[in-house]
């Protein structure tokens, strides 16, 4: 009886992420954009000059000694000058890379939707890579981490409503998809599709 339980629970979780793939190609097919198969462009960035539409980085000093944001030491840059239209923004220093990596990996797109090119980096890589979001303030010309971001993970993104979804979390018996409402920088649950037990 317990095996049969099992199965159930099995065949019930599978159900649900074939559901949830089908719920994802749906929403491609009305206009939203997926990044989750499809990566945004990306630079390797280590210590020398890279250019990305108006935007020129100027990397520092890489070192194996930059602190991360858990006191380890990791490799990295010291100092990331950016520039944008040939004008100095602004400098990031001690930009570790926990997994490790030969270069920091910068992704850009317009993640909070609000018409402005932004960016993030990858920290760490495990089961999946996590980032550090910087958004472009059309007040302050600079660009800005905002740390409740750095484990968010957009699959799916409808510009129209500003709002994505968020790359399944779990596993085959367990795990959740979020939906969230993006305004500005802020981000807002909206919807959560759990599935098994955990």
């Amino acid at each position: 009886m317990e095996i049969e339980a099992n199965n159930m629970k099995k065949l019930f979780s599978a159900f649900i992420v074939f559901f949830n793939c089908f719920s994802f190609q749906a929403q491609k097919e009305e206009g939203w954009v997926d990044l989750l198969n499809n990566d945004p462009p990306y630079l390797e960035v280590r210590d020398s000059v890279y250019q990305f539409e108006n935007l020129t980085l100027e990397g520092y000093e890489w070192r194996e000694d930059i602190p991360n944001e858990d006191g380890y030491e990791v490799v990295g840059l010291r100092e990331l000058r950016i520039f944008r239209n040939g004008k100095y923004m602004q400098s990031l220093y001690n930009i570790g890379d926990d997994a490790s990596f030969d270069s920091l990996v910068f992704y850009f797109y317009d993640f909070n939707m609000d018409g402005h090119l932004d960016f993030r980096i990858r920290r760490t890589c495990g089961k999946s890579c996590f980032y550090s979001y910087y958004f472009f303030d059309p007040k302050t010309e600079k660009f800005i981490r905002v740390k409740d971001w750095d484990y968010i993970r957009p699959a799916l993104l409808s510009k129209q409503k500003k709002q994505f979804w968020e790359y399944p979390e779990g596993t085959a018996e367990w795990g959740y998809e979020r939906l969230y409402q993006v305004k500005g920088v802020k981000l807002k649950i909206i919807k959560e599709i759990k599935y098994g037990d955990r």
